[in-house]
């Protein structure tokens, strides 16, 4: 039941995100990311409301999981002016970085130097989420 609310929801941000990103949209794509970013950290909220009895099993799926960890960070730092609890980075952020030729990609800049794809972050959210819902029968 979870899923077909907000779960859905999720899966039809992901794909307006993709179409944006793919075209090099600008402010769409990170307007869109991060509106797929917030609604991926939502599901923690929509999970727990509706199965109380998992409630600690789903934060510790939020605080265990680096990709979800950062997409709180996100999320939070999209919504607030200054994070001042945060998980992995409190200056998380969506870039756009130049690949050659006309391309570029949307990255979330990470400590340590490295960039993560945004979609590729988004992607392995909504699979980890799904894993866990179906490991507790939840779809």
């Amino acid at each position: 039941m979870i899923w077909v609310f907000s779960g859905q929801r999720v899966l039809r941000w992901r794909d307006r995100t993709a179409v944006a990103v793919a075209s090099d949209s600008g402010s769409d794509a990170f307007d869109f990311l991060f509106a797929l970013f917030a609604n991926v950290f939502q599901m923690r909220d929509w999970i727990r409301a509706s199965r109380r009895d998992l409630e600690n099993d789903v934060m510790a799926l939020f605080r265990d999981s680096a990709n979800l960890c950062l997409v709180r960070d996100l999320t939070n730092g999209s919504k607030y002016m200054e994070v001042a609890s945060y998980s992995i980075d409190g200056a998380a952020t969506v870039a756009r970085e130049y690949v050659g030729g006309d391309e570029n990609r949307y990255v979330v800049p990470i400590p340590g130097g490295r960039n993560l794809e945004g979609m590729l972050l988004a992607d392995g959210c909504i699979a980890e989420i799904r894993s866990f819902m179906e490991a507790k029968s939840l779809l």
